[in-house]
């Protein structure tokens, strides 16, 4: 399913979810279908994600920057790291001064009793200070015109239930308060039931 929507997008120049009928390389529409039409047995699949990554160029290698920009996309990443997420496929394709990197997922719920998962973890090495919010689609701060901070986050497998009281990212040199927007669980279909985002206002200090 990953590969074949892989070499949609590159064959077309694609920078879209759903193929069309009349385009070079069309497997099916949604990414739902693409992976029902590659055989996978959806018989306790509750739903299915895809996420991807396109280049305006042939990428031989910084294959790795490529997969951390998946995760450095808020909403990308909560559909990476799903603690109830069962199974993903992944495929990479360059070709037509284009590259594309896609992996679909499905997911089942109440999969895992694994309590939560947090992005950046703890002692977590090489994080960048900013987020390229721009260019995300959608946008999830499309208010803010420059770099955002980099984003942290905390989501649940559906066995629990994530309710935040409070949240506060503090500056160590001076403990003043990081100014930022908040996702809070239920508040879009992005950040979905049980994820937390927080974007601070502003790139973060190195």
């Amino acid at each position: 399913s990953s590969d074949a929507h892989a070499v949609y997008l590159v064959n077309n120049k694609e920078t879209e979810h759903d193929e069309y009928e009349n385009k070079e390389s069309y497997y099916s529409k949604s990414v739902n279908e693409r992976i029902i039409k590659a055989g996978y047995n959806m018989s306790n699949v509750q739903y299915t994600g895809e996420v991807f990554s396109v280049y305006f160029a042939e990428l031989k290698e910084g294959h790795a920057n490529a997969m951390m920009d998946l995760f450095n996309a808020i909403y990308h990443r909560f559909i990476m790291i799903d603690p109830d997420m069962s199974k993903a496929g992944f495929s990479e394709r360059s070709g037509n001064n284009f590259t594309a990197m896609v992996i679909d997922s499905v997911i089942n719920k109440n999969n895992t009793h694994l309590e939560g998962v947090v992005y950046p973890f703890d002692g977590q090495e090489g994080v960048v200070s900013y987020f390229g919010h721009k260019s995300e689609s959608p946008d999830p701060m499309p208010e803010l015109p420059g770099l955002a901070g980099f984003a942290i986050s905390f989501s649940v497998g559906s066995k629990h239930e994530l309710m935040i009281n409070s949240f506060e990212l503090i500056q160590k040199e001076n403990s003043k308060k990081v100014k930022g927007k908040y996702l809070m669980p239920n508040s879009s279909d992005e950040v979905g039931n049980n994820n937390f985002g927080f974007i601070p206002f502003q790139p973060l200090k190195d």
